[in-house]
């Protein structure tokens, strides 16, 4: 028979399960039935190197004997491709009651099914990491992952900050206001950029505020309490 393009051979695997490959076929929509096979990787073997036509898509219902398949469709240079589906397991020899010929079906179906290779795209990474979040919980965690990134801190707010005794962090406030790209390559817009006073001493002062300011980094790590800085960047 012929699903999705495929020839499949159906083999019953020395008789240990029920392989109806008329129902199979009528299941499966295919357009004609095919003989069974009862020892397909051993005695009738002959009927796979037959089957290994140049250029069709060859498919075998049997994923154990897979590894013996693969090696006589190379010995034959079938640049075709082999695919192996298991009805064995997964229908045959299942404690399901009923026609297991639909189920069967389905698995061909299933396992047939084209797909596109999912895109690909290559980033990279400086280590630049922006903390931003409200208060000290913000400040710790930004001190935690200094010693293994480039980390810098953005406050939302600075209301209970203690001022370090050693700044081994970039301090800043502001409020992010966009922020767009992917990891490895985000850049962000934050009013209220300000730097932190290295003078600060009972609570932390800033300086210079300004809106617009832009900044880029490879990863954020959003504390914030708010609404993600966006659904599809943050972290």
């Amino acid at each position: 028979m012929h699903i999705s393009g495929h020839r499949v051979l159906l083999c019953n695997c020395e008789r240990t399960m029920r392989v109806d490959a008329r129902r199979i076929a009528k299941a499966a929509g295919a357009d004609e039935d095919t003989e069974v096979c009862s020892h397909l990787c051993r005695t009738e073997i002959e009927r796979f190197t037959r089957a290994l036509e140049p250029g069709d898509r060859l498919a075998v219902a049997c994923t154990q004997e897979a590894p013996l398949f693969r090696e006589l469709a190379e010995e034959a240079g079938h640049e075709g491709g082999v695919r192996f589906v298991n009805i064995r397991e997964r229908a045959g020899w299942s404690a399901a009651k009923g026609d297991p010929a639909p189920r069967m079906a389905a698995l061909l179906a299933e396992g047939l099914i084209e797909t596109e290779p999912a895109g690909t795209m290559t980033v990279t990474s400086d280590g630049s990491c922006l903390v931003y979040g409200a208060g000290q919980v913000a400040l710790e965690a930004a001190q935690k992952l200094q010693s293994r990134l480039q980390v810098s801190l953005l406050l939302s707010d600075a209301g209970d900050v203690i001022p370090p005794s050693v700044v081994d962090v970039p301090i800043y406030r502001g409020r992010i206001v966009k922020a767009s790209g992917h990891f490895g390559q985000f850049e962000i817009t934050v009013d209220g950029y300000s730097p932190a006073m290295p003078s600060s001493k009972d609570e932390m002062g800033f300086v210079m505020a300004r809106n617009g300011a832009k900044s880029t980094c490879s990863v954020i790590l959003d504390l914030s309490s708010g609404d993600p800085i966006t659904a599809a960047t943050a972290m």
